[in-house]
């Protein structure tokens, strides 16, 4: 992996994850796949698994992730 694609993981304090990365792409087109709910499925979570955005709301940015494995997608979709 090239340096600019390392993420820094840090501990500020006892209750904080400070992950931090660089991106080869414009601070807008990042903040977008962070925030667009039909991008977000494409790149979080392992490649194994699905993601289902379950809702996001616009103003707060809360945000709520299903992420599926694969055994448990087939097992839900057998038994419908």
């Amino acid at each position: 992996m090239s340096q600019n694609n390392r993420a820094v993981v840090s501990l500020p304090s006892q209750n904080e994850i400070l992950i931090t990365r660089l991106f080869a792409a414009p601070r807008e087109l990042v903040f977008r796949a962070h925030t667009d709910p039909l991008l977000i499925p494409r790149w979080w979570g392992p490649r194994d698994t699905t993601t289902i955005v379950d809702h996001m709301m616009e103003e707060g940015l809360q945000e709520s992730y299903v992420r599926l494995d694969e055994l448990f997608a087939s097992q839900q979709a057998a038994a419908s």
